[in-house]
């Protein structure tokens, strides 16, 4: 919106003072518009985020340091694994590596890092016999 009425502004004659007046008076207003909405979001955003205590930071080192037991619990089903992953996974590409019956997994963690593994492919007759299982 602010583009549009920059755009506008700037395409006047300057011999068209009037004209160019309320084009700048358009674009004036709509960049105030934004400052009042990005102002509004920021009060928001500080309204609706809580601050992490430190006893809840604590907590999260603890079971971070904890994950393995965590992840094999028996009273973690795949549905709480499936979700403790979306957490913590942005995405993953699959690549066929340059060597044969290799695949490359680029993981993209939510903090922004990035991985890279490399993984065997099974032999087909392995992944025959573990699927008739």
């Amino acid at each position: 919106m602010t583009e549009l009425a920059e755009r506008r502004y700037e395409a006047v004659d300057p011999a068209n003072r009037l004209i160019a007046a309320t084009l700048e008076q358009r674009w004036n207003d709509a960049l105030q518009r934004l400052q009042d909405l990005e102002i509004e979001l920021a009060a928001f955003e500080r309204r609706t985020m809580r601050a992490v205590t430190a006893e809840q930071k604590k907590q999260i080192l603890q079971l971070a340091g904890d994950f393995p037991r965590l992840w094999r619990s028996p009273t973690t089903t795949s549905r709480d694994r499936k979700r403790i992953l979306r957490l913590l996974v942005r995405d993953i590409t699959v690549t066929k590596g340059p060597e044969p019956k290799v695949v490359r997994l680029h993981v993209r963690w939510q903090g922004g890092a990035t991985e890279t593994l490399h993984k065997n492919c099974p032999a087909l007759g392995a992944a025959l016999a573990t699927a008739e299982q």
